[in-house]
């Protein structure tokens, strides 16, 4: 019982999440519509796996996993070159990599569902292994390059690159880490019987959900990666500037004694 609630814990924190970056994921340097969708498709496969083994019958967990599986690659690799561009929605160029996922998850639904064990669909999975491998090695050194070794001459950019270098590490590592789990699971059905789906999936959706609640606590925790550098110092000159006029106003100091009985 106590998975299924990691699991509904894990969607309901993905939820939130959503609903706070997608107030201002435009003027969030962090966010971008790739971002969310990462975010929506994992929450969404965590309530439902929680709630299959709680209330509800439900029959389409594998597509959903496998939703998640064929998209996730390619919404990171998205999300960290829009990031590094700035750019926040989604484009036309973007729509033909999102495509390649698109027919990938049809045509293994297909085979999944009508020719699960013939030599063809594990040789389609082993394709989709590399594809995945490629763009995570890409995605490395466009990292490396652009954001990790990235030193501008201006302090308050340097200081944001060095928010964004912390979060993009964090957050690679976080997708390397779901990457080689689900890289293992489909190497794990290539050598095995399809049918084993569930069977497998459930060695390491329990961590996957953990993992996921602990970056969800990291970025409520971390006010610049729901609002974005420039809004939070914004708020936070605010919250200054309000702190010292108060202190202004308001004479805190009780050592001058009262002697006036109506002061009293």
């Amino acid at each position: 019982m106590y998975t299924e609630i990691v699991y509904l814990i894990s969607a309901l924190l993905g939820f939130l999440i959503i609903f706070l970056i997608s107030n201002h994921y435009k003027s969030n340097r962090y966010a971008n519509i790739y971002l969310i969708g990462i975010f929506l498709i994992s929450s969404l496969r965590h309530l439902f796996n929680g709630l299959s083994k709680i209330a509800l019958n439900i029959n389409f967990l594998r597509e959903l996993d496998l939703f998640f599986f064929v998209f996730v690659t390619t919404l990171s690799y998205l999300y960290f070159t829009n990031l590094i561009r700035n750019r926040s929605n989604l484009i036309k160029k973007d729509l033909v990599r999102l495509l390649i996922p698109l027919v990938l998850f049809i045509v293994i639904s297909i085979f999944l569902n009508y020719s699960p064990n013939i030599l063809g669909f594990k040789v389609l999975l082993s394709l989709f292994i590399l594809l995945n491998v490629y763009y995570v090695v890409k995605l490395y050194f466009i990292l490396k390059k652009f954001v990790w070794e990235r030193i501008s001459d201006i302090f308050l950019i340097n200081k944001q690159n060095s928010v964004i270098k912390k979060w993009t590490l964090l957050f690679f590592g976080f997708f390397v880490f779901v990457f080689v789990n689900f890289i293992v699971f489909f190497i794990e059905l290539i050598f095995n019987n399809i049918q084993f789906w569930h069977l497998s999936k459930n060695n390491f959706l329990l961590i996957d959900a953990v993992v996921w609640i602990f970056l969800y606590f990291k970025i409520l925790l971390t006010p610049e990666l729901l609002y974005g550098y420039e809004i939070f110092q914004n708020k936070l000159n605010d919250y200054n500037k309000q702190k010292m006029s108060f202190d202004n106003i308001w004479i805190m100091d009780d050592s001058v004694p009262v002697t006036n009985i109506q002061d009293t």
